[in-house]
This record gives C-alpha cells, sequence and structure tokens, in this order.
C-alpha cells in the first residue's frame, strides 16, 4: 500500500537550513534555481536557461538565434551551413561579408595564386593596354626604348622617341617618305640617323647629330 502526504508548506525546523529527504522526490513542477551536485538526465530545458557548460550527445535544433559572445573560433569538421551569409570581423567592424547569393565584399586586401573570371567590373586599373594584339602581331601607340630605362629623354641608345619606328619585313628595312610629325624631330648628338630618300620634311628637324639620307 503506497502512503500519500498532502502538505500545503514543507519547511525545515527552526535553525536547521534544509529539508533532507532519503529517497526520491517527483512533482510536476519544481520553482527556483536548480544548485548542488544535481544528477541525472535533463529532457528538456527550460525557458531563458541559463548555465556554464552545455553538452550534447545528439543533435541540437534551434527556432530563434544563437549568439556568440567571447568566441575566439569555431572548429567545424564538416560543413556550415549559413542560409543569410555570414561576416567576419570584430562587431565595430565587419571586415569581410558573404552574401547568400554567392558574392563577398571586403575592405582589405584579397591575396590568392590566380583570380579566374571575368575582370570587366573592376577598378583602379589603366584604362587601357599599352600593346594591342592583332590578327597579324603585336603593336603599341608607344614610343619604343632599346637599351635604355627611358624613352622619353632625347639621349637614348637605340631607337630615338621622336622618329615614329622602324619596319622590318622580308628582308629590307623601310622608311617613311614624309616625316609631319607635328611636335618635330630631334638627333642628339650620340645618334647618326639614317634615311633612305627621297623624304619630305613637313615639321622641324634639330640635329645635334648626323643625318644621313640617301
Amino acid at each position: 500500500m503506497t502512503s500519500r502526504l498532502v502538505v500545503n508548506n514543507l519547511e525545515p525546523d527552526s535553525g536547521v537550513s534544509t529539508v533532507t529527504v532519503n529517497g526520491n522526490v517527483e512533482a510536476t513542477k519544481f520553482i527556483g534555481p536548480l544548485q548542488g551536485n544535481v544528477t541525472g538526465t535533463v529532457t528538456q530545458l527550460a525557458t531563458n536557461a541559463t548555465g556554464a557548460n552545455l553538452t550534447l550527445t545528439g543533435n541540437l535544433g534551434v527556432g530563434g538565434t544563437i549568439t556568440y559572445e567571447d568566441v575566439a573560433r569555431v572548429d567545424a569538421t564538416g560543413i556550415s551551413t549559413f542560409r543569410e551569409g555570414f561576416g567576419v570581423g570584430p562587431l565595430t567592424g565587419i571586415a569581410l561579408t558573404a552574401y547568400s547569393d554567392g558574392s563577398i565584399r571586403s575592405t582589405g586586401i584579397i591575396t590568392a595564386s590566380s583570380f579566374v573570371g571575368s575582370g570587366a567590373n573592376l577598378t583602379g586599373l589603366p584604362a587601357s593596354s599599352e600593346w594591342n594584339f592583332e590578327n597579324t602581331g603585336i603593336s603599341t601607340t608607344k614610343n619604343i626604348g632599346i637599351a635604355t630605362d627611358s624613352v622619353t629623354t632625347t639621349d637614348l641608345v637605340g631607337a630615338g622617341n621622336s622618329f615614329v619606328g622602324a619596319y622590318i619585313g622580308d628582308g629590307f628595312l623601310a622608311f617613311n617618305k614624309e616625316l609631319n610629325r607635328g611636335s618635330g624631330y630631334y638627333i642628339t648628338t650620340a645618334i647618326n640617323a639614317l634615311n633612305a630618300g627621297p623624304v619630305t620634311l613637313g615639321s622641324t628637324m634639330t640635329l645635334d647629330g648626323t643625318w644621313v639620307i640617301i
């Protein structure tokens, strides 16, 4: 036969701070902080439950938001899925943001061994390349210096910067018949220039060196 004890309030005797029960205590609800060395299996956490550590041997399902505070690192051995994207950096200044559509925005420097894909929307690049790859070869609109560190000085070794190129084909060297450069031409003291004539000079020629027309 099972005995029943029905009371409205159970209190310790005067001068005693605890009530000791040598057996199990069962109730539909326990109210108040849970302290001391409590053992057993907890099947459900109460609303707004707090604690120092929580270890789960199964899955964790969260219907709300998980907030991390002072987490040094997250070590994931599998695949982590972030449906709305994620941010990297301090809360006061996120340095990298990955969005759910696959795009990434960074306020720092991205370094990689190679970049693949279209660079049409990149900024900070030269307006155009100095070299043009044509069907018959490579062309450029800039001056070319030979054995020199600069093509802007008048004392050049090799191709002078005031003449518009030399064209070499199947065993011949060709010269323009007309020299009409608006800024004129200059042959420095270190240069002996040679042209195949006749040549029509339509602008200024300044000579400190030698210009021979044959």
